[in-house]
């Protein structure tokens, strides 16, 4: 975006006075024309220099409505314009800045332009940056249900639908019990298992199992008249039950 520099004293300096009166227009009329005259040069004549401007062309940028020629000789009168061929009077004052600030640009974006063709030139072997390539989202096979991810080594794979099947088997805190087993099992000892849920369901049968055989052992083993561990307790003996049965 462009700018010039806009003193506060425009408003009351002399030459400022002389264009109003010789226009017959307001003080703050006059900086306004002057202002549009400045902005118009910065795109049209960077130079400031009016050598093949018209007097209607500056009628037409600052918007004045009266007789061109009017105009044209009031900002001479004035001393907005001087010198032959005619220029905008300390135009590097007001715009100097901004011209100063183009130049090096135009400098620095041909400076990089000219090194961007000498690496491509030169440089047979530079590295082309690649771009990043995005990983595709895997999706789903239809009639296949996501599973989540469960355990302490977030390494138990059930579904919803499974999960919700084991907290109504075995209660909240035994299903936590048995996915935590799992999950230990399969991160130290690398066991591999095509379904989770089914592992689960095996190990609590096996579990069951092996309570049922290890409590008709012990019965087996208790001699017929042994004292019943509950007897110091008050509690009838082996034999006594057994009477009773």
């Amino acid at each position: 975006m462009a700018w010039i520099e806009s003193h506060q004293s425009l408003g009351t300096h002399r030459k400022t006075w002389a264009l109003a009166r010789g226009l017959k227009i307001s003080i703050p009329t006059a900086i306004g024309h002057l202002h549009m005259i400045w902005w118009w040069a910065l795109d049209n004549i960077p130079d400031g220099m009016l050598e093949g401007v018209t007097a209607d062309d500056l009628a037409r940028a600052c918007l004045f409505r009266g007789e061109p020629n009017r105009l044209w000789n009031a900002l001479i009168q004035a001393r907005f314009i001087t010198g032959d061929p005619p220029e905008l009077h300390d135009w590097n004052e007001y715009a100097g800045k901004l011209i100063t600030r183009r130049e090096k640009n135009r400098e620095n974006v041909a400076a990089y332009r000219s090194r961007k063709h000498d690496v491509s030139v030169t440089s047979p072997l530079r590295k082309v940056p690649t771009v990043p390539t995005v990983p595709t989202v895997p999706t789903i096979p239809k009639g296949i249900t996501p599973k989540l991810l469960h355990g302490e080594f977030q390494n138990v794979l059930l579904s919803d639908e499974e999960h919700g099947k084991l907290l109504v088997r075995f209660g909240e805190t035994e299903t936590k019990e048995r996915i935590e087993r799992l999950s230990a099992g399969i991160s130290s000892k690398g066991y591999k298992y095509k379904s989770h849920y089914a592992t689960i369901l095996n190990w609590a049968r096996n579990d069951n199992g092996k309570r049922n055989v290890d409590g008709n052992r012990a019965h087996e083993e208790r001699p017929i008249g042994a004292i019943s561990p509950f007897a110091k307790y008050g509690g009838n003996t082996g034999e006594s039950d057994e009477g009773q049965g």
